[in-house]
């Protein structure tokens, strides 16, 4: 922390009653794991100063980071590195590299809708590349973008141009919403399902 500790964002951060948060953390007191994407946009948002405090409506700091990343859009640069790892038949991102590149970015005084863009490109390519090494293990050539990350347009096209471009078939939501309005559909279904069973 201390590399860093003329960053704005890390002064910020440690006026917070980090401590207590560790504690928590390490006691596993309200503090459950995620696989949340969105998680990673508020880290993301926070660090570049949006929402830090509070928000007020849901998925604010993840729309106002996509709003700053397309300001960077017309940059020529390349996407931060998540490393892709596999545990336990278990796939998901590192982004221990991506903070690394942002803070020194923010260190070299880069614009941050440039960062915010870096972001955008960096997060679209991994979650394609992992997509793509998934489906080539399953022999899969179809693949449905679902979830309430992929209301983020921008990273709705990055991930879908380059799917599409490996020769993937797409399935994208049009009746039903990618979000929780979707999940809360697909309950239904299964609980209608079940009583139906029942009956």
């Amino acid at each position: 922390m201390s590399q860093w500790g003329e960053l704005e964002p890390v002064q910020w951060l440690s006026r917070q009653p980090v401590k207590t948060l560790t504690q928590m953390i390490t006691g596993e007191i309200n503090s459950p794991l995620s696989s949340s994407c969105g998680r990673l946009f508020d880290g993301v948002a926070a660090l570049l100063g949006i929402c830090r405090e509070s928000i007020s409506y849901e998925g604010q700091a993840a729309i106002e980071l996509e709003a700053m990343a397309l300001a960077g859009r017309q940059h020529d640069v390349t996407g931060y590195m998540l490393k892709i790892d596999e545990y336990q038949a278990v796939w998901q991102l590192d982004a221990a590299t991506l903070w690394q590149m942002l803070l020194e970015d923010l260190e070299a005084g880069i614009a941050a809708e440039i960062l915010a863009w870096r972001f955008h490109l960096g997060l679209a390519s991994a979650v394609s590349v992992m997509a793509i090494q998934l489906a080539e293990r399953s022999n899969v050539e179809t693949m449905a973008l679902s979830g309430g990350v992929f209301q983020n347009r921008t990273l709705f096209e990055l991930v879908h141009k380059r799917l599409s471009e490996d020769g993937f078939r797409v399935l994208t939501h049009s009746l039903i919403p990618t979000n929780d309005g979707g999940l809360s559909l697909g309950q239904a279904v299964i609980g209608l399902a079940k009583m139906t069973r029942a009956s």
